[in-house]
């Protein structure tokens, strides 16, 4: 992968950018004991985020993935094998939800480390084969830095109609916490006078796409 800063571009291999996560992803607590560690929860978790990346959403789907790529995957892991199924469904159901979260999004600040000027965007996603207990397709929103593609934040939308409420709330969180992001954007979903008063207000930019329609705004 490669990252780029002010300063140039930063090359960073995957094997490195997943040995660097499999190392931040040691700070979440193990909450299993005796024989139930027989594998490292950081590799098991990082084996768990590379295959949701990957599109392999469910556990046998991410089970399938690791067997698949064991040989490749397994060393940088630092596991001896791919986790089975059991294993992969008991350690993503008992971990701590928001301890991964904050563990990951920490991983992706420190990404960014050498990139003074930020652009960030927001967006949501429907992830596809994944159902809420209510039967509804399951939508996450996310800010993403634009020119490297790593996620900054993101969350759930509680229901449905509520990407709006949900893209200001992890927008104003990053704003509020990054202070090397100089610009925010997004779709004409965003074209909010109050989401863009205080980003402008600290002498950032942003910008979004708007429609003819939307009243008051004018083309440039």
């Amino acid at each position: 992968m490669q990252l780029k800063t002010d300063s140039g571009d930063i090359q960073i291999s995957f094997s490195e950018a997943l040995r660097f996560t499999v190392e931040q992803l040691g700070e979440v607590a193990d909450f299993r004991k005796g024989q139930g560690k027989q594998l490292e929860l950081k590799g098991t978790l990082a084996l768990g985020v590379v295959a949701i990346a990957s599109g392999h959403l469910s556990y046998r789907a991410m089970a399938r993935f690791g067997k698949l790529r064991e040989r490749e995957l397994a060393p940088l892991l630092e596991l001896p094998r791919a986790p089975s199924y059991s294993t992969l469904r008991r350690v993503l159901q008992g971990i701590d939800p928001e301890a991964l979260r904050e563990t990951l999004q920490r991983t992706s600040q420190k990404l960014l480390l050498g990139k003074n000027h930020q652009v960030v965007s927001v967006d949501a996603k429907t992830m596809r084969g994944c159902m809420s207990a209510d039967g509804q397709a399951v939508q996450v929103v996310a800010v993403t830095e634009q020119t490297t593609g790593v996620e900054l934040a993101a969350a759930l939308c509680p229901a449905e109609g509520a990407e709006l409420a949900t893209g200001r709330q992890l927008l104003s969180t990053v704003f509020s916490q990054h202070e090397r992001v100089a610009a925010g954007t997004g779709d004409a979903l965003y074209a909010d006078r109050h989401l863009a008063r205080k980003p402008v207000g600290q002498g950032r930019d942003y910008v979004v796409k708007v429609k003819k329609t939307v009243p008051g705004c004018s083309m440039t």
